[in-house]
């Protein structure tokens, strides 16, 4: 019988990816985050590395039950988003990384493989980004906030800029050229993707997937749940 077009596609992705997991305190959505990420219709290996700002609500023996390639404990206090993300992907021995925050749920099995194919097909090396929704109990201002940045008829695609990390694909080669930013408590995805922009990468891609379930997005800095 002819291989299925999915099939072929699915074929072409490689055999190995590392994923490099931001968590704090976020148990209420690891468990189905953790699960989204290991029930993917990627049929290869899944290098997981956490780092952990010091939860005290579970999330260590989630995490523990899953068995990390790497899972590092710091102190809340000691967080530094660009740091903490360097680390990670300093660890990391895949060619393809996926960043990914531990609220950000995968909302089907095709996350993943999605995030993959549009990385590929990029004619230059640069960083793609999943779309978010808003879980279903999220209020309604954050909601409209969600549809104004990821939505159908998105504002984002008119803007000069729009970057997020929540959920993203960066080729490890990319990072070596241009590692994250350590001095930055917030919009070190902006300053990264922008920097890239300005080395001619390709422009943000912002990868649309159907039913993502992503959680209500509060940064502890503060930012809108755009900021991903």
């Amino acid at each position: 019988m002819e291989a299925s077009f999915n099939e072929i596609m699915k074929s072409d992705l490689p055999n190995k990816i590392s994923i490099v997991m931001r968590s704090y305190n976020e148990a209420w959505a690891l468990r189905d985050t953790l699960d989204g990420v290991f029930h993917q219709d990627y049929s290869g290996d899944i290098e997981l590395i956490v780092i952990d700002s010091g939860s005290t609500d579970g999330s260590h023996e989630l995490i523990q039950a899953v068995n990390p390639a790497h899972f590092i404990v710091i102190e809340p206090d000691t967080y530094v988003p660009g740091r903490v993300l360097n680390q990670g992907l300093r660890l990391a021995t895949c060619d393809w990384v996926v960043l990914l925050n531990s609220d950000a749920t995968p909302a089907n099995r095709e996350w993943l493989p999605e995030l993959l194919h549009t990385s590929l097909g990029l004619e230059r090396p640069g960083s793609v980004f999943s779309r978010q929704i808003p879980r279903p109990d999220c209020k309604p201002v954050y909601a409209h906030d969600y549809d104004r940045c990821f939505g159908e008829h998105r504002e984002s695609s008119s803007w000069e800029h729009f970057f997020s990390l929540v959920s993203c694909i960066v080729p490890r080669a990319v990072w070596e050229q241009n590692p994250f930013r350590e001095d930055l408590q917030f919009a070190e995805d902006d300053e990264w993707s922008r920097r890239l922009k300005k080395k001619r990468l390709p422009d943000s891609i912002c990868q649309y997937i159907d039913g993502h379930s992503f959680a209500q997005l509060l940064p502890r800095s503060g930012q809108s749940p755009c900021e991903r």
